[in-house]
């Protein structure tokens, strides 16, 4: 799995996810979408999503807290 962050941007690939967040998209958040490999439920396919949505905002505070010192 990789996940990057550029100019705004998280992305995580790998051969059954692909997520991608763009911050600040909309007015009041940031915007996201996932793609997976095969079937899941909704139960499952939310908290992937959640899970993916957290390591974005973990990585927009470390680029936040690099960009500060």
């Amino acid at each position: 799995m990789k996940a990057t962050l550029c100019m705004g941007m998280v992305n995580i690939d790998s051969d059954k996810i692909a997520y991608a967040n763009i911050k600040d998209m909309y007015k009041h958040g940031n915007g996201s979408g996932l793609q997976l490999d095969r079937y899941v439920t909704d139960e499952q396919r939310d908290k992937i999503h959640s899970l993916c949505c957290s390591i974005a905002e973990k990585m927009y505070e470390l680029e936040a807290e690099l960009n500060n010192q």
